[in-house]
């Protein structure tokens, strides 16, 4: 195979704007002869099938379409890993599109630092072409941890298999333990101040909706996302620790904004709980409490304040205050 480079691109009721993020692929400066598009189409009952096979029969060298039943996304990105030939790949969501520039500038990098992994930014352009956000991770040992989905990197591919990286078939969260493990494993990951990979905010997309909330169906699913991510870091990595409250407390405000207060300090004990018997009961230290260079600050500071009133015992007081002003259920 002469191609470099695979972009998987899952597809599930994606009619509105696969055209667009098909198209920002085969735009691409690196040329098109060097890129393969493995697109599958997962169970959909749109009109999404009849528009890959339309690019299929104008591009038959350049895209390749599976059509399969629903498996969801990560057992679809997974399999989608073991087809692939070609040296690196990354991935597309269906919503979302490239920059002209994104997969030269991440090729040159991948080969120049002979990287594992080649990471970068995005940007959140909305339905009117306005930007919302835009985020490019700092060059530091953090960077890594700051951006989670596997999109906006390059991955090679060997590297992938030969350490069974793969995606959790969770309700949220499946890049995760994907992205975790690649950190841990990676022997040369470069982060790449840029950002080329545009994430549309799409109000209707299912990471606004039905993640947006926490009934027992998420709380299960935030339950064994937090169970998998403790397993793969040793007790005394302090950068994992750290990453590993960040995540509890992100995902707890997420899901947890209509929650009923009750709902949500139960679930914020039985993380936490959890955290705290891996760490023996040292889960806040001064790491916690202070941050670590390369994280936002933001975060940092709602991290640090936390990591405070745990540090003065105050902090089974204060998150039931915290719930009753936060949580609208």
């Amino acid at each position: 195979m002469r191609q470099l480079i695979t972009v998987i691109l899952p597809v599930y009721n994606g009619e509105k704007y696969l055209s667009r993020a098909i198209d920002s692929v085969i735009d691409q400066s690196f040329g098109i002869q060097n890129i393969l598009l493995l697109a599958i189409n997962d169970g959909g009952n749109d009109n999404s099938l009849n528009i890959l096979n339309d690019y299929k029969l104008k591009y038959p060298e350049f895209i390749t379409v599976i059509d399969q039943k629903n498996q969801g996304v990560a057992n679809t990105r997974n399999q989608a890993i073991d087809r692939v030939e070609t040296l690196y790949l990354t991935f597309l969501d269906q919503d979302d599109y490239f920059d002209k520039e994104l997969l030269s500038t991440l090729y040159e990098a991948a080969e120049l630092q002979s990287s594992d992994v080649v990471s970068s930014g995005y940007r959140r352009p909305d339905i009117d072409n306005q930007i919302r956000y835009s985020f490019q991770p700092k060059n530091m040992a953090y960077g890594k941890y700051i951006i989670m989905p596997a999109w906006s990197k390059l991955h090679r591919t060997e590297f992938l298999r030969k350490n069974r990286i793969q995606f959790l078939d969770n309700a949220f969260g499946e890049d995760y333990v994907f992205t975790v493990k690649e950190i841990l494993l990676a022997s040369n990951w470069t982060i790449l101040e840029y950002s080329g990979y545009n994430w549309f905010y799409n109000q209707n997309s299912v990471s606004n909706t039905n993640q947006k909330k926490m009934d027992e169906i998420n709380q299960a699913s935030l339950y064994r996302l937090i169970a998998e991510l403790l397993k793969l870091f040793p007790k005394k990595d302090k950068m994992g620790k750290y990453f590993m409250v960040q995540t509890s407390l992100y995902y707890l405000l997420y899901t947890g904004r209509f929650a009923t207060p009750d709902f949500f300090i139960q679930t914020y004990y039985k993380i936490f709980n959890d955290l705290n018997e891996k760490y023996d009961d040292k889960l806040i230290d001064w790491t916690v409490v202070l941050g670590i260079p390369g994280q936002t600050i933001k975060m940092r500071f709602f991290i640090s304040l936390f990591g405070i009133l745990s540090k003065l015992h105050l902090n089974n007081i204060s998150m039931r205050v915290f719930a009753k002003l936060y949580c609208k259920g």
